[in-house]
């Protein structure tokens, strides 16, 4: 698969990323994708404190990201990122995550919108100069596509939550990667410390604010977990579904 060579940016795990058995989290391999997509974009006057200066800001709809080879405490690696698609509401952004030997270890998708602060509502990417300019149709987008995620007719656990300061971003609602942790610590240590989480995918539905109660609706079964985050009203924030196999 061609991919873009001068859009490629290194990384190490750092202690803070890896589990209690030494490998790097959803979360965490997440926040790197998120870091790069920012640094990337920022590159192209693209970035959120650039676009912030026009009231306007990114919003993550949907994800999807495949692990083939788990990454561990200190190990280097490269992520390489470009803009596939476009149209007026929505762009693809691809990741590829490669190894020191360049070799392809994983890679993700992510669907993207801009709103307006004061208007909250979506802008035309299309009357955006920059983003057209930032496109690159000639590199495919991976083999992966993030899909609408349905809520399951059956969950067997309820977490309850509050929503405190250090869930909170700079847009004053809860972080991207909140959702995923909150939703991983449903799953029992035991189970996933033997397992790795190769498949995971992902819809951004509703924003959560501070003092607000979200609970967390969960079902595992076999090497699959679905989730689902609702506000306290009962309206869906985040859906995921995860897949996981032994070692």
């Amino acid at each position: 698969m061609r991919i873009p060579r001068n859009k490629r940016y290194s990384y190490m795990i750092e202690p803070k990323d890896a589990d209690l058995v030494g490998r790097a989290t959803m979360v965490s391999i997440f926040d790197y994708l998120m870091r790069t997509a920012h640094v990337d974009a920022q590159k192209h006057k693209l970035g959120v404190y650039e676009i912030r200066k026009k009231n306007l800001a990114w919003v993550i709809s949907r994800a999807v990201v495949e692990m083939g080879t788990v990454l561990r405490d200190m190990d280097h690696f490269q992520v390489v990122t470009w803009i596939s698609e476009c149209n007026r509401i929505a762009c693809v952004r691809n990741f590829i995550i490669l190894d020191t030997e360049g070799k392809e270890i994983g890679h993700a998708v992510t669907q993207w919108s801009m709103i307006d602060f004061k208007s909250r509502e979506a802008v035309n990417l299309l009357n955006q100069p920059r983003i057209i300019r930032h496109l690159h149709p000639e590199y495919p987008t991976c083999g992966i596509y993030p899909k609408k995620l349905l809520s399951q007719p059956e969950y067997s656990h309820r977490e309850d939550h509050k929503v405190v300061y250090s869930d909170l971003d700079f847009n004053g609602h809860v972080n991207s990667l909140k959702y995923i942790q909150w939703m991983l610590d449903q799953v029992p240590i035991e189970w996933a410390s033997n397992r790795q989480l190769w498949h995971f995918d992902v819809n951004y539905i509703h924003e959560i604010h501070l003092d607000e109660k979200p609970y967390i609706l969960s079902h595992l079964e076999d090497d699959f977990a679905a989730f689902e985050i609702c506000s306290g009203d009962g309206r869906a924030a985040c859906r995921a579904e995860m897949q996981w196999k032994e070692f």
